[in-house]
């Protein structure tokens, strides 16, 4: 996959404001009115809304389920200057992430085994997500180091 722009490493870093808890819809609205007030309501895409305000988006293989498709994620912020990232993969998130899992869960149940997934790494899936949703409502990077220490896991 060819790179389209520097990595975040790579960027100047440019203060950013800090987006309210509460503000984050009406930024998107207040983005969305001021391009529909430069071209017309039906040449505006979410994509262009989308650069506007430095969002992501993506599938987990939703779209066509039950046969699913390959997994997608875009993103893009400011300071990409209307540059997406839109890595891709062959595989599907959904279902395939879970059948191997629960299935592995269950024969361990079954067989009153130590899952193959211990429940630390199943913390550090749930400390990321946690991080990820808690970065998208404060508007800023949450470190991992900072829901584990509040969870008490450090």
């Amino acid at each position: 996959m060819a790179k389209t722009h520097k990595t975040i490493k790579e960027q100047e870093r440019t203060p950013g404001r800090r987006v309210r808890k509460t503000g984050r819809k009406e930024e998107i609205i207040e983005a969305a009115a001021k391009l529909f007030s430069q071209k017309s309501y039906h040449d505006v895409t979410m994509d262009d809304i989308a650069e506007k305000v430095g969002v992501a988006k993506g599938t987990i293989g939703w779209p066509d389920y039950p046969e699913g498709s390959p997994s997608t994620i875009d993103w893009t912020t400011r300071a990409m200057e209307g540059l997406w990232d839109r890595p891709r993969w062959e595989e599907r998130w959904f279902p395939q992430a879970f059948k191997g899992t629960m299935g592995q869960l269950m024969r361990a149940i079954q067989e009153d085994k130590e899952p193959a997934i211990s429940g630390r790494t199943t913390l550090g899936t749930m400390t990321l997500v946690d991080a990820a949703y808690r970065s998208f409502r404060e508007g800023r990077a949450v470190p991992l180091t900072e829901v584990r220490t509040e969870a008490g896991l450090e």
